[in-house]
């Protein structure tokens, strides 16, 4: 607040503010029991999934027919060299290629003794720029696993053979002191 003495302006150096409030990390911010928002009355489940905001709605009636027109226009303003169009370009006519086919030879992995060759097949790949360090860490990946799974089936196997022989070992001790006792 300013008063006037003298015709000249004085500033007030004291300046009246509520105490702020004490916030401690015991307790927790008020929050109101009603929920955010407006909630949809009873029997109104809003808007159906799929439906369009109406500015897209309307911003699609507009450039109905344009389409090819903007597209060619970018294009051209890409080719003359215009690094805004030729982002536009690059990201949307010809977005990046996620999951794309690889074509290469890898050994077939029959089990996790064939993972080492195929390994050494997607290194070759990658040196030779067949294939990108990251698809060949994802093809190593998929070898990984495969290798893992023929790992826990030859285990899986191995176990039903050694509790096989477990019991017949016991039938075997069981005949054994049968006629030991007689």
């Amino acid at each position: 607040m300013s008063e006037e003495t003298d015709g000249a302006p004085s500033v007030a150096t004291e300046t009246q503010t509520e105490p702020a409030a004490e916030v401690s990390a015991d307790t927790e911010p008020e929050r109101p029991d009603q929920p955010r928002g407006r909630p949809f009355e009873k029997g109104n489940p809003g808007r159906p999934r799929g439906s369009k905001n109406k500015t897209t709605a309307a911003l699609e009636a507009l450039l109905d027919g344009q389409a090819e027109a903007i597209t060619n226009k970018v294009v051209e303003r890409a080719l003359e060299g215009d690094r805004v169009a030729m982002r536009l370009c690059f990201e949307r006519i010809l977005p990046l290629q996620v999951g794309r086919a690889l074509s290469f030879e890898l050994p077939a992995v029959k089990s996790a003794g064939d993972a080492a060759s195929a390994m050494s097949a997607i290194i070759a790949a990658v040196g030779a720029g067949e294939i990108t360090p990251g698809e060949g860490a994802a093809v190593a990946q998929l070898l990984d696993t495969a290798a893992r799974t023929f790992e826990n089936s030859d285990l899986g196997k191995f176990l039903q053979i050694l509790e096989q022989r477990v019991t017949f070992i016991e039938k075997r001790n069981e005949t054994d002191s049968k006629t030991k006792n007689k």
